[in-house]
């Protein structure tokens, strides 16, 4: 198999359900009032992110015609202001559980 990556300079975040699970936790915890806080484990482009997959696979990279997609990222600056918060998912880890969640 292989990575095929199209709009690889767009930005995207990921977020892995143990960040999220945490950042609920944080919120509801550590904050007096509950808001709304942007969460995400990593943002990167899509290009950085399918290179750091493939490279944890070992399988190559193929691109796509570009078509004009949107930037998607946000900022996690609230979430780590008023919680103790700290994303501790990476792309790598993210995949790396998917391949042993596969297996089994």
């Amino acid at each position: 198999g292989s990575i095929k990556i199209k709009n690889e300079f767009s930005m995207r975040s990921i977020l892995g359900i143990s960040d999220l699970a945490h950042a609920v936790k944080s919120v509801l915890v550590e904050c007096p009032e509950i808001g709304i806080y942007n969460v995400a484990s990593e943002s990167a482009t899509i290009g950085e992110i399918g290179h750091r997959i493939a490279d944890v696979l070992g399988v190559p990279v193929n691109f796509a015609p570009s078509d004009g997609t949107y930037n998607f990222q946000v900022s996690t600056r609230k979430l780590e202001k008023y919680t103790s918060w700290r994303s501790t998912e990476t792309i790598e880890s993210l995949v790396a559980d998917l391949r042993v969640g596969l297996a089994k």
